[in-house]
């Protein structure tokens, strides 16, 4: 399950990103669950961070988009993460795993909130079945003999 924790530094980093962009505005555009432009740049950095692979479909998969859809039924969890992306969207992309971890590394209002994304979307994708099937674990995610 996603730590209420991990919820909170999303919202408030990509908050804090966002602002350290632009000047205060109120954006009048809608925010993540009704605007299919930033669903697309979600989708973009789902597969920066977490590529497809032989082993599954990265975090373009269906459960990290159930988990992150979920979560942006909170206020503040769509608020910070709507701003965050809009930070993301005018942001050269990296070309490869070197410059990404540059970009992780960099301690800006940027890395702070890819690194906060990066925790909701591996949460999400290893703490489901189909997370533990691609590391070779075949039974549930949760210890044997408690039940879900």
């Amino acid at each position: 399950m996603i730590s209420r924790r991990a919820i909170l530094q999303v919202g408030i980093s990509g908050v804090a990103c966002y602002l350290s962009r632009v000047p205060l505005v109120l954006a009048s555009e809608p925010l993540f669950l009704a605007n299919k432009k930033l669903q697309g740049v979600c989708s973009e950095w789902l597969g920066i961070l977490m590529p497809v692979d032989a082993f599954g479909p990265g975090g373009n998969s269906p459960e990290v988009w159930d988990a992150l859809m979920s979560l942006a039924q909170e206020a503040e969890f769509e608020r910070g993460f709507s701003a965050g992306l809009r930070v993301l969207q005018e942001l050269d992309k990296p070309n490869n795993t070197q410059e990404l971890t540059a970009l992780l590394a960099a301690r800006t209002g940027v890395s702070g909130f890819l690194n906060a994304f990066l925790d909701i979307v591996i949460e999400a994708y290893y703490g489901s079945e189909m997370g533990w099937k691609e590391l070779g674990v075949d039974s549930p995610p949760q210890p044997l003999g408690y039940p879900l």
